[in-house]
């Protein structure tokens, strides 16, 4: 038979895609269908109400979360919440209850937010911008939660650090997390930043990625674990609380000095595409 007639096995093919897609870093749009930036999305948090103390959700689900201190702003897009850094955050849906229940079910998806902070501490803190999971923090140094966490600073693990952070403790309250990558270079105070996390898997091979202001971070640093763990709200260990602007750091709680604008979850990995239209919108 002549090679010219040969054609490609569908498993050679599929090998192919994957090396790309590991090469580039896109596994998230190997198999992406039509963009859609409302598909799939189980929490939207514009804060455009600018007054009273809910946070209202405007997908779907209507779980609408409860302000304590945080102010109403002018944001990115249209309203945001400012945050003092001393006592201020929001829980969803308030103290006396924990998560919504479906957070649970969630193994892959993607946060998307906007912040801006005046403030980035580089000395034994964190700012941290989202929480989930213990009510209370663990009895070990870091950040230890036995769930996720989204900060700003890691002093002293990483000396003056101002880099953002997704970090996961899927071994609950231990000294090391099971997934840890940071954006390598420093965030910039003062200046609003678009950061996005996806998780996900593609033909059983998992992942997770970054985009920082419309880009994906390809440089990121991997501090636990690499590109090829998948960790989401199900597996963390508690599903005790959902800050924003409060989390944990050395047996304390910390929060956030800055503003956060229009909060999404999804229960399904973004493309690059649909990301960049997160981006982009006014």
């Amino acid at each position: 038979m002549s090679k010219i007639k040969q054609k490609y096995s569908p498993v050679l093919i599929s090998l192919f895609l994957i090396i790309t897609a590991l090469l580039t870093g896109c596994f998230n749009d190997i198999n992406k269908e039509t963009p859609n930036i409302s598909r799939g999305l189980i929490a939207h948090y514009t804060f455009d109400k600018e007054n009273g103390h809910t946070a209202k959700d405007s997908s779907e689900y209507d779980i609408n979360g409860t302000i304590y201190g945080a102010n109403w702003t002018q944001g990115k897009i249209n309203g945001a919440l400012n945050f003092d850094g001393i006592n201020d955050y929001v829980q969803i849906p308030d103290n006396q209850s924990p998560p919504p229940e479906h957070y649970k079910d969630i193994d892959q998806g993607t946060i998307s937010f906007w912040f801006k902070s005046d403030y980035i501490p580089t000395k034994n803190a964190v700012a941290p911008l989202l929480h989930y999971g213990k009510q209370k923090p663990c009895n070990v140094i870091n950040n230890a939660n036995g769930g996720l966490i989204i900060e700003l600073g890691h002093d002293p693990l990483h000396n003056q650090s101002k880099r953002i952070y997704f970090t996961f403790f899927s071994n609950g309250c231990e000294l090391y997390p099971s997934l840890c990558f940071d954006s390598r270079k420093n965030i910039r105070e003062n200046e609003w930043h678009h950061f996005v996390v996806v998780v996900g898997y593609y033909n059983n091979i998992r992942y997770n990625t970054g985009y920082l202001d419309g880009g994906e971070i390809f440089d990121r640093h991997y501090n636990f674990a690499n590109a090829f763990t998948a960790e989401f709200f199900k597996d963390a260990v508690m599903h005790e609380s959902l800050f924003l602007g409060k989390g944990f750091w050395n047996k304390e709680v910390h929060y956030f000095d800055g503003k956060i604008d229009d909060l999404r979850i999804y229960d399904r990995p973004l493309t690059t595409e649909e990301v960049v239209l997160l981006y982009n919108l006014k």
